[in-house]
């Protein structure tokens, strides 16, 4: 699994949700929080998403790719019975 830390947007409201409401004052330091909370679930979604689009990537190039070598195309194979050839 890999841990990967970053520092943005959301963290930095964090920091000064938690100060706010350490200062008493609760209702911005509410706010900043929920900002925060949002932030982060919103850069989770887009992670996943992205993840996910890149394992479709990769499944079907390797579909195109196993369909391409791996399975006989029946034209080249049966070249003589095409309508269309004269004889």
């Amino acid at each position: 699994m890999n841990l990967k830390i970053s520092f943005g947007l959301p963290e930095i409201l964090g920091i000064f949700g938690c100060y706010g409401i350490v200062t008493s004052s609760y209702l911005a330091g509410s706010l900043l929080l929920v900002g925060s909370i949002v932030g982060i679930l919103f850069r989770t979604g887009l992670e996943i998403q992205a993840k996910k689009e890149n394992s479709e990537k990769i499944q079907s190039a390797f579909n195109t790719f196993v369909d391409t070598f791996f399975q006989p195309n029946q034209n080249f194979w049966n070249a003589s019975n095409n309508k269309n050839d004269i004889h």
